[in-house]
């Protein structure tokens, strides 16, 4: 079991891993959360709104630190 917060980030419209597998996940797990961006393919770190994902990011590093 993992003890420390987990962040999953994901791509909504993923056409390699689907966005459910992160959001069970986040309910699996004691602290963890998913935040699912709705029109993020698989490369979340490269799309149009990548500025958006490194910011979610880097507030829960931060929030957890």
């Amino acid at each position: 079991v993992l003890d420390v917060p987990v962040l999953l980030l994901h791509g909504e419209k993923d056409d390699m891993a689907p966005a459910a597998g992160a959001t069970a996940a986040a309910r699996l797990l004691p602290d963890a959360r998913a935040v699912i961006f709705p029109d993020d393919l698989h490369n979340i770190l490269n799309e149009i709104d990548r500025d958006n994902v490194y910011k979610v990011l880097i507030d829960f590093v931060k929030e957890v630190a």
